[in-house]
Formats: C-alpha cells, sequence, structure tokens
C-alpha cells in the first residue's frame, strides 16, 4: 500500500475521497511524495478531514 507524505515534515496523510486528494504539503508547501508504508513508519498520521493548519503572521522587529 502507498501513501502519500512529506519527508521534511514527517508527515503521512490518511486516504480520503479523490476531490479531497493533496498535491502538496499544508505546513511547508512541498510536493508530496508517494512511498509504501514501510518508509513512513514513525511519520505522524493527518487525517485529511482535519482542518488544514493556517501559518503564523510573520513577526515584525521592532524598529524596523
Amino acid at each position: 500500500m502507498i501513501r502519500s507524505c512529506c519527508p521534511s515534515c514527517r508527515l503521512r496523510f490518511s486516504d480520503a475521497a479523490p476531490e479531497v486528494r493533496l498535491v502538496a504539503c499544508p505546513f511547508c508547501a512541498q510536493p508530496l511524495q508517494q512511498r509504501p508504508i514501510a518508509e513512513t513508519l514513525g511519520f505522524r498520521l493527518m487525517a485529511l478531514d482535519e482542518p488544514a493548519p493556517t501559518p503564523a503572521p510573520a513577526r515584525r522587529r521592532p524598529g524596523v
């Protein structure tokens, strides 16, 4: 069985309906890779029905 995953974030994504499939990681925006489940052992599982994370607003340095 193959899973969509983001090796840089160490996330694997659950299967979902075809219209919900991701092409990029919601955290780092890198393209997802397709890997066998054995290679994603230890990656955190993220269900596609969970709300996508929102990026934190950029901080401005004082005096800039």
